[in-house]
């Protein structure tokens, strides 16, 4: 017969193991900052030759007043948009046409660009492309609005009123957002 303890040793867990494990279940189910920075690894992962600026380094960068402001792209739908966003942020909607968007725009090649989104995917996506299309200072803002609102950085509405909330995307993106932090779904 073999006791408990010879099962977990043929696991090769011991009670420390089993803990560790056990608690990374709980905080994957309880804490949402640790289900951000899990999916953030998995971005950053996929979109390597992405250049990433922090939420701290983009916050710094827009207070410098010695720095020329980025451009900042959200590039979430309109109604996410819609809840809140960056200060001075315009929407390039996801699936748009981002290049008479920004010819709309009349945007240099030369421009700085800052492209956010809930957490991060569709940001990058939008960050290679501009970047292939010749744009040569594109970077993603690592988190987006999710990890900016998380750190209790500034959001606003359309209009410019104060913004409390973030449009969690869906019922499961929202998870990686605390719910005080999280609008309502229609």
């Amino acid at each position: 017969m073999v006791t408990s303890s010879q099962s977990r040793r043929r696991l090769g867990i011991g009670l420390a193991g089993a803990l560790v494990v056990l608690t990374g279940i709980a905080a994957w189910n309880y804490v949402p900052s640790l289900r951000l920075a899990a999916a953030l690894l998995g971005i950053r992962a996929a979109f390597r030759n992405v250049k990433h600026i922090s939420t701290a380094e983009l916050s710094d960068w827009r207070a410098d007043p010695r720095r020329a402001p980025p451009l900042l792209l959200d590039v979430r739908e309109p109604a996410e948009f819609a809840v809140s966003h960056l200060a001075g942020a315009r929407n390039v909607p996801w699936g748009s046409d981002w290049q008479r968007a920004l010819k709309d725009m009349d945007i240099p090649k030369t421009q700085a660009i800052v492209v956010y989104c809930s957490i991060g995917y569709r940001s990058s996506v939008l960050a290679r492309k501009l970047e292939q299309a010749g744009f040569a200072q594109v970077v993603n803002l690592d988190g987006s609005i999710f990890k900016w609102a998380s750190e209790g950085r500034p959001l606003i509405r359309p209009g410019g009123q104060a913004a409390a909330v973030v449009h969690p995307y869906d019922a499961k993106w929202g998870r990686l957002l605390a719910p005080e932090l999280r609008a309502p779904l229609p």
